[in-house]
This record gives structure tokens, C-alpha cells and sequence, in this order.
């Protein structure tokens, strides 16, 4: 099973991004821009996972996943690479409660490392995937893709008050993603 641990979006803030996918379009008509559906904030890719683990891994996330609602917003144009020829544009997340996000995603990272999975090697910047480009697209329309989405942020305010264990299965049109588990933010 190749899981992920997420953030689910609601609608104002995937309408937000709608509107900025938008503005991508004009610039990069030709890449893969995700449904509705499979925007998301991804916590902690775990990649394939075997079956025989998942209970143990659930049990752990109940026990690690607390601490109460998260209040975020999408802030900001990101690429990826940064800095570079970019091949993923992505809303970068932030918000009133950005610090929070950030011991929460370390206290996970702890957690799984601890029932074996490897460590991240990338820093943690939380974002949501807006498109996947196949050729790298230049820093100039990169820029110009910034300057005419300049006045679209920050998006709204959303509370985050569940995270989401999700598998991601491959298919022609995009992956699928399949809730595996939820847990709340309160420990309920």
C-alpha cells in the first residue's frame, strides 16, 4: 500500500485555489493540473507500506495525532525545484497557526521513524500541489506567474481539526486517493 498522511481541504480554500490554478493555466496550458478532489496538504509521504504494518502504524498515529485545530491558510506562489526551472507549482501553506503545523509535522516525523520508516530527506514545506509540469518551466514565467497571482493571497483561513491516512493508487487519469484512516486533532 504506498500511504500518506493529509490534509483535506474545504471548499473555500480549494475554490481559493481554483482561481489560482487559473491564472497557472495561461502560463503552462499544458501541464497536469490535479482534480478538486486530490487537493491536499500532504503531511508525511510513507510510501509503500506493508500491509501487516498498517495496524501498527494507525495505532501509533492515534496515540502521536493531538494537540487541537490548526488554523491555516494558503499564503503563497512555491516551485519546485526553488529557485530553478520549476517542475511543480504549488500554493505554499501558512496561516496563524504555521509554528504549529510545523511541531506537528515533526512530532509525526518522530513517530513513523520510530516504527521504521526512513527519514525525510526533504525539509517540510507545507504546500498543496497545483500542477506537475513535463518540461521545467523557465524563472520568467515562473515571475509572471507570481506577478498575476500577487493579489490572490492569502487564501481563506480553514481550521484543520482531522488528518487523513491515505492511499494513493496509480491509474490513467491520476492517482486515486482512498481514506485509509482519519484521526482528531483532539484526540477524540
Amino acid at each position: 500500500m504506498r500511504l500518506f498522511l493529509a490534509i483535506q481541504l474545504p471548499d473555500a480554500a480549494i475554490e481559493h485555489l481554483r482561481r489560482v490554478q487559473a491564472h497557472c493555466r495561461s502560463f503552462a496550458p499544458d501541464a497536469a493540473y490535479p482534480r478538486d478532489v486530490n487537493l491536499h496538504l500532504t503531511v508525511r509521504f510513507l510510501g509503500e507500506t506493508p500491509e501487516e504494518k498498517l495496524e501498527k502504524l494507525k495505532e501509533m498515529l492515534r496515540k502521536t495525532i493531538s494537540g487541537g485545530s490548526i488554523r491555516l491558510a494558503a499564503s503563497r506562489l512555491v516551485t519546485f525545484p526553488e529557485r530553478a526551472p520549476a517542475r511543480v507549482l504549488a500554493a505554499g501553506v501558512g496561516g496563524p497557526n504555521s509554528e504549529q503545523l510545523a511541531l506537528f509535522y515533526a512530532s509525526i516525523e518522530r513517530a513513523v521513524r520510530g516504527l521504521g520508516f526512513p527519514a525525510e530527506q526533504k525539509k517540510f514545506t507545507p504546500h498543496v500541489t497545483l500542477a506537475r509540469l513535463d518540461r521545467p518551466l523557465p524563472l520568467p514565467a515562473i515571475n509572471q506567474i507570481e506577478r498575476a497571482t500577487l493579489k490572490s493571497w492569502p487564501g481563506p483561513i480553514f481550521e484543520v481539526r482531522r488528518v487523513y491516512l491515505m492511499q494513493s493508487e496509480p491509474s490513467a487519469g491520476g492517482s486515486k486517493y482512498r481514506t485509509v484512516a482519519d484521526f482528531d486533532l483532539f484526540g477524540e
